[in-house]
């Protein structure tokens, strides 16, 4: 029988799928024998349909059909090669069964060499050898115990990966030994790892170095030469436990040192053509705790997670938290880092113990109060309310004690605490930070003295009381309209013609709004709203609507909800309320719940309950805090008053989440929730008021 593709077609024909992973093992050449190209392309088809179940091992058969056709290239058709490349992927991409890489090594005649070496991943599981019966005799006995201690490192790192693991080095089968030395430890490691993990590994990247099971790596020899080999592949990374002594004149490689198969694999997964400088810069950072602190805050963060996560950083990590210089520059690029998400301030949290930092006395006061703002910003997004108190007493501990904590930072430290007071719903009218505003006022007059009223440190502290003794109460009017003039000072209201801190004093004018509308100044409150939007009247607004945020849309709905001014709230109902919507989250709650009350003034009770039941859906969405979960009793609340009670669907688990969160919060504030049988009960009760419950988040 001509060729052993017929001899494949038999044995797949009648099932015998054993036999037909033998005969692919088998190495010997002439998978296509001495067919025409329309014969082969005739029995190809026919493996292609009778495998069709077993994908996998159709993938081994085109592997082993492009083995052959790389080490037999002198008895190989002339047709066979354009074949494969209008047929088959030559380079192997895009599919998760094989990966490939150059790997530069010294053979076993002691010259310099390199070749292709593949490795692929099927089924059965078990029983497999990973070096096929024809590659055995090119290797000799570290090489081949290389193989088998990568694959034991790779799975260490992938322990759930399934699949057998085979490796075929794409050398003429000789029958003499090619392959020596355990120096193709690393490079097939990273193979095997980004078999088991899916994750194809850039074509550019070679490596070279002896691995144990641990997934340490070791020195081998012929760095220099491996890499004049790497440079004349035009490979882009070279990987090996140390950087070559000598660089090819000219060399547009790139070379790294790696030390364990974590370092190489996050490394080599990192790398692309258009990241290096990214690369460069987590490499970089490496180094030690200045050059991590120092790059902070121009790193690719996803990068560094993942170089953390490989132990990579524990070194410049363990000198950050020694080096007082290397500390206070990571303080400071932390707060001056926006934007980011939440996952990633838990991870910039994590990068450093506080009781360590706290306790080594090292490092600066000044700096350590930083980082602690930094977390108590953090934690108050979670509602982590013990958390939060226990980072400001640690704050407060050091400012205490020490006379270097700056202005500027004793003030952005009182502000998030202020802000995790108002989270944690906590309103004391007479809060520590009042002590400290003496001393910024005092530094506050000097600079007026001097001609330079503009302070916006002092006058996002105002802001800050403003805002705190708006939510105190109606009863604090006179305390919030003190601070609120400060601020609007201090940002240069009136004084600044370049408005450099507009989006600053803006903002105390939505705190107005609000704290205005408590006290029921209802008129002082439209003009505070009107300079808030920046419009002469309210009903400019209508065709101003998409310039405004979500911000600005919370206090107009608010504004409507409480006022007698039915014609503009009912065109603002009508014509924004379908199309205004983009990203529901906090503040959209407030607004669906405050729309829904501008419907129910107009007696639209079918809209109305409509709008508060899409304020309960994101209060009560899984990726919303304690803080805004427990907000749903508004929606819910308004919806009993619309109804006289509150049928939603799931409201036994919704009462239980929102009792969850309230404990999170502070249980003496919610204690009205704590000792309410159910909901319907606790709104009912004539003692009970939502306004108090909720003295800021109404709004």
């Amino acid at each position: 029988m001509a060729g052993r593709i017929r001899h494949l077609v038999f044995l797949a024909q009648n099932q015998l799928f054993e036999q037909v992973r033998s005969v692919l093992k088998s190495g010997r050449p002439g998978l296509w024998g001495t067919m025409p190209r329309q014969g082969f392309e005739r029995f190809f088809h026919r493996i292609h349909l009778l495998l069709s179940h077993d994908p996998v091992l159709m993938e081994f058969v085109t592997l082993a059909l492009v083995t052959e056709a790389r080490c037999f290239k002198e008895t190989t058709p002339a047709w066979l090669c354009p074949w494969i490349q209008e047929n088959i992927d030559p380079d192997f991409s895009g599919t998760s069964v094989w990966r490939q890489m150059f790997l530069p090594l010294v053979t076993g005649q002691n010259t310099p060499g390199d070749f292709c070496m593949l490795a692929a991943t099927f089924t059965p599981e078990k029983g497999i050898d990973p070096v096929p019966d024809w590659a055995i005799p090119l290797l000799d006995e570290k090489s081949r115990t290389a193989i088998q201690t990568a694959e034991t490192a790779a799975r260490t790192l992938v322990p759930q990966a399934s699949g057998s693991l085979v490796v075929y080095p794409l050398l003429p089968p000789t029958g003499r030994v090619q392959i020596t030395g355990a120096s193709l430890g690393l490079p097939l490691a990273l193979l095997f790892l980004s078999l088991l993990k899916d994750q194809p590994l850039h074509p550019g990247i070679t490596a070279t170095g002896r691995i144990d099971g641990h997934r340490q790596l070791h020195d081998t020899g012929g760095i220099n030469e491996k890499l004049a080999l790497a440079e004349s592949r035009n490979l882009k990374l070279f990987l090996s436990t140390c950087v070559p002594g000598v660089t090819p004149p000219g060399t547009q490689i790139e070379t790294a040192a790696v030390s364990t198969l974590d370092q190489a694999w996050f490394t080599a997964t990192s790398f692309s053509a258009a990241g290096n400088s990214a690369i460069a810069t987590i490499r970089e950072m490496m180094g030690s705790g200045r050059a991590f602190a120092e790059n902070l805050g121009r790193c690719d963060l996803d990068l560094l997670e993942s170089a953390v996560k490989a132990a990579l950083m524990d070194r410049a990590l363990e000198e950050l938290e020694q080096d007082r210089t290397a500390f206070k520059t990571f303080a400071g690029k932390l707060l001056a880092m926006d934007d980011l998400s939440q996952g990633q301030k838990t991870f910039l949290c994590a990068l450093v113990n506080v009781d360590r930092i706290t306790d080594n006395g090292l490092l600066g006061a000044d700096a350590v109060v930083k980082f602690i703002t930094f977390l108590i910003h953090t934690a108050n997004t979670r509602g982590e309310t013990v958390k939060c108190d226990a980072l400001a007493a640690r704050a407060m501990k050091c400012i205490n004690h020490s006379s270097d904590i700056r202005p500027e930072t004793r003030a952005n430290f009182f502000n998030n605490q202020l802000v995790s007071c108002h989270n944690h719903y906590r309103f004391d009218p007479a809060p520590p930070a009042l002590a400290f505003s003496n001393k910024l006022e005092r530094a506050h007059q000097i600079k007026v003295e001097m001609g330079s009223p503009i302070d916006p440190v002092y006058g996002g502290f105002c802001g800050t009381l403003s805002q705190h003794f708006g939510f105190c109460g109606p009863q604090f009017i006179d305390a919030f309209c003190l601070w609120h003039k400060k601020a609007l000072g201090c940002f240069g209201r009136g004084l600044d013609a370049s408005g450099q801190y507009r989006t600053e004093w803006l903002r105390q004018y939505s705190y107005a709004v609000y704290a205005l509308l408590d006290a029921g100044m209802d008129a002082r409150a439209e003009t505070m709203l009107c300079r808030y939007l920046e419009t002469d009247r309210l009903a400019e607004i209508i065709d101003q609507a998409d310039r405004l945020t979500c911000w600005h849309h919370a206090a107009i709905a608010r504004f409507f909800a409480d006022t007698d001014n039915r014609a503009t709230a009912r065109t603002y109902l009508d014509k924004i309320v379908p199309r205004v919507i983009t990203a529901p989250a906090h503040p959209w709650q407030l607004w669906y719940c405050n729309c829904g009350r501008i419907a129910r003034n107009n007696n639209e009770a079918e809209k109305a309950e409509a709008l508060f039941m899409k304020s309960i859906k994101i209060s009560m969405a899984a990726t919303s805090g304690p803080a805004i979960t427990v907000m749903a009793l508004i929606p819910l609340y308004e919806l009993f008053q619309t109804r006289g009670s509150t049928p939603v669907n799931d409201l036994e688990s919704m009462e239980k989440s929102i009792r969850a969160a309230a404990r999170r919060l502070n249980i003496d504030h919610f204690a009205p929730l704590e000792n309410a049988p159910t909901l319907d009960a606790l709104f009912q009760d004539k003692a009970f008021s939502i306004e108090r419950m909720f003295p800021f988040s109404c709004r």
